[in-house]
């Protein structure tokens, strides 16, 4: 199973609940970045990404707890088994192989990396092929609602104190509003990625949720029923990487996000028929 986004849309979410899974053997890594890296020539910046997340969790560990330790390390194995096939270069065997390894008798295997949307469209239909089945799931998130949540995530990530991350992220909107942060906007346009989904993967292997119905008993049980697992009640209430607080969009702000992202409204309101309330609150369109 490949968990292909949308960036800030619950992808997060859906590997804990994945990896917490009997059916499932979810790598401890999230987001291998396999494919995107390889295709980019960029394996080796990607090891060398992977080789300070070791360094980190190994610094980490020395000092955890004793009931935390044990999960810490097995991140440092992950990373150390991650690193042995990065280091021979692009090899889709080598890839599988990892994922594969100690599944034992479970049903699925995957990768949850948002990046892999954006890949050309060979690239996909080359993963489709990679195992005898193979399923993909697309998570789509109120397109305000994920835009602002992606830029907070970024401001964060930015070194600025916690208290200006709001300021921050603001200012980061005024410049996507101006034509900025083109990879915000690609990783939020619901229209360009199905439209390549839908001609590069079979229809059967391609499952698209919302995030504002994924969260419960129901949204579940159509997950688990097209990956072929068994139904099993999620922590719907537990937030993973949260963006930061850093207040809401408000006044001219909002109207020229809803303005500016009313196509991806529009396309997915057309393509899938009914949507989320939440969607309906931000892109004028009344209920069916």
């Amino acid at each position: 199973m490949f968990g292909i986004g949308a960036t800030k849309a619950g992808t997060s979410w859906l590997h804990r609940y994945l990896a917490d899974h009997p059916d499932c053997a979810m790598p401890a890594l999230k987001e291998l970045h396999y494919f995107d890296t390889a295709e980019a020539g960029l394996l080796g910046r990607e090891a060398k990404r992977i080789r300070a997340k070791r360094a980190r969790l190994a610094a980490e560990a020395s000092v955890a707890p004793e009931g935390r330790r044990a999960g810490i390390l097995r991140g440092v194995a992950a990373c150390d088994r991650w690193l042995g096939v990065l280091d021979r270069g692009a090899d889709d065997a080598a890839y599988l192989a990892f994922l594969t390894e100690g599944a034992g008798g479970r049903r699925l295997v995957g990768d949850v990396t948002p990046a892999y949307a954006l890949l050309p469209e060979a690239v996909l239909t080359r993963m489709e092929r990679l195992a005898p089945v193979t399923r993909f799931v697309y998570l789509l998130r109120d397109p305000v609602d994920r835009l602002w949540s992606h830029l907070r995530m970024i401001a964060a990530r930015t070194g600025v104190a916690k208290a200006d991350v709001g300021a921050k992220a603001l200012a980061m909107f005024d410049d996507w509003a101006a034509g900025g942060h083109p990879e915000v906007t690609a990783r939020g346009d619901y229209a360009a990625v199905l439209a390549k989904l839908g001609r590069a993967i079979r229809p059967a292997n391609l499952w698209t949720g919302f995030y504002e119905t994924l969260f419960s008993d129901a949204g579940v049980a159509r997950l688990c029923a097209f990956l072929g697992i068994a139904v099993r009640p999620g922590r719907y209430d537990q937030r993973v990487h949260a963006s930061p607080g850093a207040g809401d969009l408000t006044g001219a702000r909002l109207a020229l996000a809803r303005a500016r992202l009313a196509p991806q409204y529009d396309h997915v309101a057309r393509a899938f028929g009914d949507l989320p309330a939440r969607w309906h609150e931000n892109s004028g369109i009344g209920a069916a």
